[in-house]
């Protein structure tokens, strides 16, 4: 069984609960919040894994944005 390595669970949870509550409470727009917390998961998994710099460019940002034009323009 793995092991679960609890660090990078408790930023991304906190990560995404801090920008849905920002979200809910109207202080940022989805267009700025759904980026932002895509840069800042990147982070987190370059930190405590192998990711690198290309992926986090071509994968999160050149893929993610496509995959998540419908919930930004809504």
């Amino acid at each position: 069984m793995a092991e679960i390595n609890y660090p990078p669970v408790i930023l991304i949870m906190a990560i995404f609960l801090t920008f849905a509550v920002l979200m809910y409470l109207q202080k940022i727009s989805a267009l700025i919040a759904l980026p932002s917390m895509a840069l800042l998961f990147g982070l987190v998994a370059m930190a405590f894994g192998p990711m690198k710099w290309t992926v986090l460019l071509n994968e999160i940002f050149g893929q993610g944005a496509f995959r998540l034009h419908q919930a930004m323009v809504a």
